[in-house]
């Protein structure tokens, strides 16, 4: 599979279980989790284009295990001049080669938030592929 996410706008650090996409941030008790950042997607094979894209999201860790009862909404926006546009809990992409790392914005937020926690997100893109 040649599409993969990354931190970065270079694409030099995909989201991997080496360098996974956390959220882990200081809230006070009762108070709201808002975490926003932009992702980008890119293809590391300039033979093959995509069509049919989506991205939406999962908690698949969350530390500690006594916080798994937290509601952990996950949303992507396209960007919009920098910043994101309306947020989708699955949203779809554009067909394309993906040569160029495409900016996604992730949204995570969480209400009355009781204790501290990690979350790991992963990023789920289902997608076709041909040859370009």
């Amino acid at each position: 599979m040649a599409l993969k996410l990354f931190h970065d706008v270079n694409a030099t650090e995909p989201i991997d279980e080496q360098n996974p996409d956390i959220v882990h941030e200081p809230v006070d008790a009762g108070g709201t989790l808002l975490n926003e950042r932009k992702l980008y997607l890119a293809s590391t094979n300039p033979l093959l284009a995509y069509e049919n894209l989506t991205i939406r999201g999962e908690v698949v860790d969350i530390i500690p295990e006594e916080a798994s009862g937290i509601i952990v909404s996950i949303m992507y926006a396209l960007d919009n001049n920098g910043s994101p546009g309306t947020y989708e809990e699955e949203l779809e992409l554009p067909d394309g080669d993906y040569q160029t790392p495409f900016p996604v914005w992730r949204r995570v937020y969480v209400q009355n938030v009781d204790q501290a926690f990690k979350a790991t997100i992963e990023h789920i893109v289902p997608h076709v592929e041909y040859v370009a």
